[in-house]
């Protein structure tokens, strides 16, 4: 079970990518939380890339993207993650790209993920926003 979560990116208000201390990463969009791993990451990247270019339906690893029309011609998109499904109209699937993409730019910069890492970054986190915290009280199992 996932303790600590540092938030990477953000598109909107609830649309967002943090990483907890395991080193998944849990896209939070809407009210639906997805748990990705780094490769998955980089396949949606692909996948809605390729999809929003006028691709062809995919599906790779635990992902499926597919290009629909309502009755009345409007297009969108059905995005699965494993066994959970979500619907994007076309400004949600490049916003989606975007944080994706945002999350891939944070991971390129940054250090492997380690125990030691992490609790930097949240005392690096708590420093900027004064809170008074040691890396005791943070309880790492």
């Amino acid at each position: 079970m996932c303790q600590y979560m540092i938030q990477i990116s953000e598109e909107a208000k609830d649309h967002a990518c943090f990483r907890c201390e395991h080193g998944t990463f849990h896209l939070v969009w809407d009210t639906g939380v997805f748990s990705l791993t780094l490769k998955e990451l980089y396949t949606l990247k692909g996948l809605l890339i390729d999809i929003r270019q006028g691709g062809a339906p995919a599906e790779q690893d635990r992902l499926r993207i597919e290009r629909l029309k309502t009755s009345r011609g409007a297009e969108f998109f059905e995005l699965w993650m494993a066994n959970v499904g979500i619907l994007l109209l076309t400004q949600e699937c490049q916003a989606l790209e975007k944080l994706v993409s945002d999350t891939l730019s944070w991971v390129q910069i940054q250090p492997p993920f380690t125990r030691e890492g992490h609790l930097k970054a949240v005392q690096l986190f708590t420093d900027m926003v004064s809170l008074p915290i040691t890396l005791e009280a943070l309880h790492w199992n």
